[in-house]
């Protein structure tokens, strides 16, 4: 059940949170690293497929959104811990491990908590993608640019000629930019078919992912709004991704679906940073913005884009597009 499975990855990584101290050396770290993902993974699929199980297809997009909310604003607080104790105390990862604990509190209290059975279903992610190749490409696609985002920005700005500062201040300025864009592009991705939304913003990211490189001549405040716009729009496609992939499920796939979709997410997030510092290495600091708008040209199937202009969505329920085509 989706209770006692949270509660398990849960508490099995605020054990390796704490075993991260005892152990100082790389084998330990990478093997307490590997469950602590294992985890995450377990914890994310749990979440992803009990709220989309939850609400209807018009509501989806919306939904995501506030789930995307509630996992970026910790993630841009979370940088701030740092600022607590040396890299190498034992506080910070005993911090890690009671926020984990923490986790458990609400379902624990909450009244009446219940996730409803489990259906026993199998769901490979060739056949997620026979069913939405579009979702399971975004979603390779969401994981290679975020990812790249995360671990290559920092040396982004320090080869553009950054402080750390204002390099602490890029990281936080794209994750603000996925905060602020969450809600809108959820709301309308419940309005219009999400398809096609997602196929416009592959394109405006690899645009403003080629404008991001003349910008680093421009000045620091022009990087800043140009990574804002950066980042809203690459925070903005697994959710979506997501939220689509959904509109196509039965209730009982909903949640082999959320384990092939964290899945195919996972495989873009490994190679992704791989990917931004090969190009970086070759045409400069500027090749993460050049990386970007390239994953996102290769991103989208063929067979998608020619399907733009017709056809339609599960999620179309209020007619918006009939209308927009009369």
């Amino acid at each position: 059940g989706r209770v006692r499975a949270f509660a398990a990855f849960a508490s099995i990584i605020s054990v390796c949170a704490l075993a991260h101290a005892l152990w100082m050396a790389p084998v330990p770290w990478g093997i307490l690293r590997f469950l602590t993902g294992v985890c995450m993974g377990g914890i994310f699929m749990v979440a992803e497929s009990w709220l989309d199980g939850s609400v209807e297809n018009q509501r989806r997009g919306q939904m995501m959104a506030v789930y995307m909310l509630c996992n970026y604003v910790p993630m841009g607080l979370g940088q701030q811990l740092l600022s607590l104790a040396a890299p190498s105390s034992f506080i910070l990862f005993t911090v890690a491990s009671m926020l984990f604990a923490l986790a458990l509190i609400p379902l624990a209290l909450a009244p009446g908590v219940t996730a409803g059975p489990l259906p026993k279903t199998r769901l490979s992610l060739g056949a997620l993608a026979q069913i939405s190749p579009l979702s399971v490409t975004g979603a390779i696609a969401a994981g290679l640019v975020s990812s790249s985002f995360f671990s290559m920005t920092p040396v982004f700005g320090h080869g553009v000629g950054l402080s750390v500062p204002q390099i602490a201040t890029l990281m936080s300025s794209g994750l603000i930019g996925g905060l602020l864009m969450q809600w809108p592009l959820g709301k309308t991705s419940g309005l219009f078919d999400r398809r096609k939304v997602f196929i416009l913003l592959t394109f405006l990211l690899a645009l403003v992912a080629l404008a991001m490189v003349p910008l680093v001549k421009t000045g620091f405040n022009a990087l800043i709004v140009g990574i804002v716009i950066y980042g809203g729009i690459n925070f903005a496609l697994y959710p979506l991704a997501l939220a689509h992939t959904n509109d196509y499920l039965s209730a009982e796939q909903v949640v082999p679906a959320a384990a092939g979709m964290i899945l195919a997410y996972s495989l873009g997030a490994s190679i992704g940073p791989f990917l931004a510092g090969q190009t970086m290495a070759t045409v400069g600091p500027e090749g993460l913005f050049i990386n970007t708008a390239a994953v996102m040209h290769c991103s989208v199937p063929s067979r998608c884009c020619a399907q733009f202009y017709g056809g339609r969505s599960p999620n179309h329920g209020r007619g918006v597009l009939s209308r927009c085509r009369a």
